[in-house]
C-alpha cells in the first residue's frame, strides 16, 4: 500500500512539474503583428498550432498613392489566409516558409474588380524574450492576382526578357501592375507574441 502511495506521489510531481513549467518555456500561441511594405501597409494576426507550424490571417491595404494620399490613386484591399511552416526553429520563430491565398479587390477611377490572391512568402523571425514578447519579421515573396481587371487586356504579366522594355515603354501602368497585381516584395513587420 505505502509502494502504490508513494508511486503515486513521485507521479504526481513529476506531472505537476510538467504542468506548471516556466512560463518562458511555454508554447506560445498567439502573434500579432503591423505590416509595411512597399506602397502597402496592413495588420497580421498567427495562430500557433504546433512548434513548426502556424496558420494566420492577414489585412492589407497597396496604394500608389499610400504615403501621398492622391484622390486618384491605384488602391487594392486585400484579405488572405496563410500557412506558415518553421523548418529549423522550435516555439515558431527563426526562418519560416508560408502559401498563401485570398481575396483582392482592385479600384482605378471607381471601378472595382475582385481577383484571386495567391502568393508564397520566406522569411525571419526575430523574437526578444525566449518564448513570447516583442518580435521582428522579415520577409521576401511574391504574390499574383488572377482575374479580370482594368488595367488593360492581359490577364497576367509574364516574367521574361521583355519585361523590362515593356517597364520602360509604359512606366506608369507597369508600376501598377509590378505593386498591385502581381511581382515581389519585401516587408517587415513588428509586433508581439503572446
Amino acid at each position: 500500500m505505502h509502494k502504490k502511495f508513494f508511486l503515486f506521489v513521485v507521479f504526481f510531481i513529476i506531472l505537476a512539474g510538467f504542468c506548471f513549467s516556466d512560463e518562458d518555456n511555454t508554447f506560445v500561441r498567439h502573434t500579432i503583428t503591423v505590416n509595411l511594405s512597399q506602397f502597402s501597409a496592413g495588420i497580421q494576426y498567427e495562430y500557433n498550432i504546433f512548434n513548426f507550424f502556424s496558420i494566420g490571417s492577414k489585412m492589407e491595404y497597396k496604394s500608389l498613392g499610400l504615403f501621398t494620399f492622391s484622390i486618384n490613386s491605384v488602391s487594392s484591399t486585400v484579405c488572405f489566409g496563410f500557412g506558415r511552416f518553421y523548418p529549423f526553429e522550435v516555439f515558431s520563430s527563426g526562418f519560416f516558409i508560408d502559401g498563401m491565398l485570398g481575396y483582392a479587390n482592385l479600384s482605378k477611377n471607381d471601378q472595382l474588380t475582385n481577383h484571386l490572391y495567391y502568393g508564397a512568402r520566406i522569411g525571419e523571425r526575430f523574437t526578444f524574450g525566449k518564448s513570447k514578447g516583442f518580435t521582428i519579421e522579415l520577409a521576401l515573396g511574391f504574390f499574383n492576382l488572377l482575374g479580370d481587371n482594368n488595367f488593360g487586356n492581359y490577364k497576367e504579366l509574364e516574367w521574361n526578357i521583355f519585361l523590362l522594355a515593356d517597364m520602360l515603354s509604359n512606366a506608369g501602368a507597369s508600376l501598377e501592375r509590378l505593386i498591385l497585381i502581381n511581382g515581389p516584395f519585401l516587408g517587415i513587420s513588428i509586433g508581439y507574441r503572446f
